[in-house]
């Protein structure tokens, strides 16, 4: 994680996560693993704030912009028990693959993948009536979400001569 805060309590403090080229997109596990690191950063990132900065209450949510699978790590995070409730206010992604992964190489990542959907889709009301659907509309109901789409020509991932 790599930090950039800034002087004044009224600038924007912002941080990245590089997953170092560890492509999640294949591997079911990696992504579970990412979108743990990815909850542990953002509260790690809050605990930052334990005091005012200048009369300003301490932050408890963050803005998330990711690309290509980071956007499904993004997502995914809301699954993941170290998540803490509400700490994603806004999650915004750009040519991220929502529906299917860009390679069905490991199994593990369409189960993720129907984690996923499942989750946001009892989220926005469109799941089956379970008990656990409460919280996902709880969870969901406040988050401002933005999908960018990169187009055909949007190469995320180049595989020899094929794109996917």
């Amino acid at each position: 994680i790599h930090s950039f805060p800034t002087r004044r309590s009224s600038d924007l403090d912002f941080f990245t996560l590089d997953f170092n080229d560890d492509f999640s997109a294949f591997h079911g596990q990696t992504l579970l693993d990412q979108s743990e690191y990815l909850a542990d950063c953002i509260r790690y990132i809050l605990s930052l704030y334990h005091h005012e900065r200048d009369g300003a209450p301490d932050p408890t949510s963050v803005i998330v912009v990711a690309h290509s699978m980071g956007g499904i790590v993004a997502r995914a995070a809301f699954l993941h028990p170290h998540y803490q409730s509400g700490s994603i206010s806004t999650l915004i992604t750009i040519a991220t693959p929502h529906v299917l992964p860009p390679a069905s190489v490991d199994r593990g990542v369409d189960r993720v993948y129907d984690r996923i959907t499942q989750y946001w889709q009892a989220g926005y009301g469109l799941g089956g009536a379970r008990s656990e659907d409460n919280a996902a509309r709880d969870e969901l109901e406040d988050l401002v979400l933005v999908s960018i789409s990169g187009g055909l020509g949007d190469i995320t991932v180049e595989i020899g001569r094929a794109h996917v």
